[in-house]
């Protein structure tokens, strides 16, 4: 056996110093560093994946609401149509006349002017078209009191007229004069003669 003689505390320490510094190179600590920085990566790519996973789930939840509100909306006009192609109006030759009465009767101007035209709608039934467009009035409310009693209840007989479409323009003059611009659409379904 032999024996190393003594060292000095100075060659110890420095021995020790060796020793500490190869025991460190010899273990990888980039590779855990290299292995955490991939664990982090992985667990942000989950995250957002799980956030676009439950975007797409509302999104198909979201459309399917929709579908399904517009299933229901095709239905009940559906409904709504078979049920009014039973019930189609006594074609009227004076409607457009009627109109015009009950315009004049609420205070319009008599320079309305309405036409009309007709589409064929289902067999047996004709969808009459009476339209107003850049009528132009100083207020709003008779054109308002005209629409209501051209579809309700009327002094000169109309009955089944439906508002297709209305368009209201505020137009200003001046300062303080304000108009408005009426576009109006009425419909009336009537049994083809």
């Amino acid at each position: 056996m032999t024996r190393y003689a003594p060292m000095s505390e100075e060659a110890r320490l420095q021995v020790a110093v060796v020793a500490g510094a190869t025991e460190r190179s010899n273990r990888p600590r980039f590779l855990l560093l290299l292995a955490l920085i991939a664990l982090i990566g992985a667990g942000l790519y989950a995250a957002t994946a799980a956030a676009r996973l439950a975007s797409a789930r509302d999104e198909v939840r979201r459309v399917r609401e929709t579908r399904v509100a517009v299933d229901r909306f095709v239905q009940e006009l559906r409904a709504a149509q078979s049920a009014r192609q039973t019930d189609g109006a006594t074609p009227d030759p004076q409607a457009a006349q009627k109109l015009r009465q009950i315009a004049l009767r609420v205070g319009l101007p008599s320079s309305i002017n309405l036409g009309s035209g007709q589409n064929p709608d289902a067999p047996g039934y004709v969808r009459k078209r009476y339209t107003v467009t850049n009528f132009r009035v100083p207020d709003i409310a008779p054109v308002l009191e005209w629409l209501q009693q051209a579809t309700g209840e009327n002094s000169v007989g109309l009955t089944n007229v439906e508002i297709n479409t209305v368009r209201l323009r505020p137009l200003r003059t001046n300062q303080t004069t304000a108009s408005w611009e009426v576009d109006v659409t009425f419909t009336r379904l009537e049994r083809d003669r």
